[in-house]
């Protein structure tokens, strides 16, 4: 598995480059470490909406965040399901609903329209890889739609 072959490279090379995104760098002891963060905050929304392992939404744009969303997803034992925000809502809301998926996370400020299920906001600048302090704090949980 994904989450697992990662792990292993951590403990095997941690300071080696994993994710650049930018001007960002991040090894794989810092990608390990934000995305098991991230893996305690799905937990957590996945436990509130009484979902265990589930298929997720993700409408984030493409940054070093996301894949650090996207490792923590598989380390919950979830699938993930990518999003485009400039597709139609009403597609987006299909799909959601055809793939039965308990949470998406979304970017802050994103106009998705109503979702059938809950989200999670993700700042922006959680989604530029400036977020050094890892808040303890899960994003906001927002309504189903």
């Amino acid at each position: 598995r994904l989450e697992q072959q990662i792990s292993m490279q951590g403990s095997a090379t941690p300071q080696a480059i994993a994710v650049i995104d930018g001007i960002d760098r991040w090894t794989y002891a810092e990608l390990e470490t934000r995305a098991n963060h991230r893996a305690a905050q799905l937990k957590a929304a996945l436990a509130a909406h009484s979902a265990s392992e589930a298929v997720i939404g993700v409408a984030l744009p493409r940054s070093g965040a996301t894949v650090e969303w996207l490792l923590a997803i598989l380390k919950v034992g979830s699938v993930y399901l990518p999003l485009d925000i400039d597709h139609p809502q009403q597609r987006l809301h299909t799909m959601l609903t055809d793939a039965r998926a308990a949470l998406v996370i979304v970017a802050e400020g994103a106009e998705l329209g109503a979702l059938p299920c809950p989200s999670l906001s993700v700042s922006e600048s959680d989604i530029a890889g400036h977020n050094d302090e890892q808040s303890e704090a899960l994003p906001p949980v927002i309504g189903n739609g």
